[in-house]
């Protein structure tokens, strides 16, 4: 069994150009045999956004993302290190791209969001916020971020 988490973010670059971030930073290997989205090692997929999901997320989340990562993690043996190895996939694209984002664990939960700069971890999710904290390396506020879709 595994968790999906994904991550929406607001920017100008292309899935393509998200990818060359993590495969820079980290030892990812990647196929661009599948037509959209790009897969690394069939545990993360970067793409554009359907027609309509813009405005969806636009009116859920108050921002239009353009692109999206998805993410696959075994609650196996692997879980936790595929958990941190994905934390700090999540912050390096973060980092490096500065627009707006969220990101969500089984597309319901709020993990945190990112709106005009200010990064909130969702108080809610202690248990992870706790066990991870040191991973997010970049500032941030902890707060209540109830998901609009529960």
């Amino acid at each position: 069994m595994s968790i999906d988490y994904q991550l929406y973010l607001s920017t100008a670059l292309e899935p393509l150009q998200s990818l060359n971030i993590l495969s820079k930073s980290f030892d990812f290997e990647w196929s661009s045999e599948l037509p959209n989205p790009w897969l690394f090692r069939e545990e993360i997929v970067i793409g554009s956004l359907s027609d309509d999901e813009p405005s969806i997320m636009e009116e859920a989340f108050g921002f239009r993302p353009t692109i999206y990562v998805w993410f696959r993690v075994a609650k196996n043996q692997y879980g936790e290190k595929g958990f941190r190895t994905m934390l700090q996939a999540v912050m390096e694209l973060l980092r490096q791209i500065t627009g707006d984002a969220v990101f969500l664990s089984n597309g319901e939960v709020i993990l945190f969001q990112r709106l005009g700069g200010q990064l909130l971890l969702n108080e809610q999710c202690n248990s992870w916020i706790t066990s991870y904290l040191p991973l997010v390396t970049l500032p941030y506020e902890v707060r209540n971020l109830p998901s609009p879709w529960l």
